[in-house]
């Protein structure tokens, strides 16, 4: 990670432990088990907001997509968390606009090792904010798998599912749906 994302991490995670929070507050306060939490972010690895899957949501809304983060749909709403990742978003994109907008005037620059920085920021951030989580709630959050996604960028998805989670059979579902996928 370049400077920025050692600076600015606290703030990451701090952000994904709220958004988790009120989520996960939300879906147990009305009966629902959560067993997936993604980080959905672009393909510049800017924005980013907080998506799960409930074992109940899979009848119906994430029918056929148990595995698939950047299908789910349930969130919080624009909001809902004072300090939740629009904070750190927000943030983010006025150090790009600032900083690595103005490299691309020459038309040379190669934004790939940002992006990896940024996407290995957002992957130890989850890792990081799991840790707090599973010591705040307890072991039954170490069951939920946590992920970073890109809409088609599989390889990603079984990246961070790999960096973040701890052996566990949910954990070999996912990476077992992700080898017959891409075979």
């Amino acid at each position: 990670m370049q400077d920025w994302q050692k600076q600015n991490f606290d703030l990451l995670v701090e952000s994904i432990v709220n958004e988790f929070i009120v989520l996960y507050t939300y879906l147990t306060k009305k009966g629902k088990t959560v067993y997936g939490v993604t980080i959905v972010t672009d393909y510049d690895g800017l924005t980013a907001y907080m998506m799960a899957s409930t074992l109940e949501s899979l009848k119906k809304k994430h029918k056929g997509s148990k595995w698939v983060p950047y299908g789910w749909m349930i969130g919080n709403d624009d909001g809902d968390v004072e300090l939740g990742l629009n904070k750190f978003v927000k943030k983010h994109i006025e150090y790009y606009d600032d900083h690595i907008v103005p490299r691309f005037a020459d038309g040379n620059y190669d934004y790939s090792n940002d992006f990896n920085d940024n996407i290995e920021m957002f992957m130890l951030g989850m890792k990081s904010a799991k840790e707090k989580l599973v010591a705040q709630f307890g072991a039954h959050i170490e069951a939920v798998i946590f992920l970073v996604s890109i809409s088609g960028e599989d390889d990603i998805t079984v990246e961070s599912a790999k960096t973040i989670n701890s052996e566990s059979k949910n954990l070999r579902k996912l990476l077992k749906f992700y080898d017959e996928l891409l075979k």
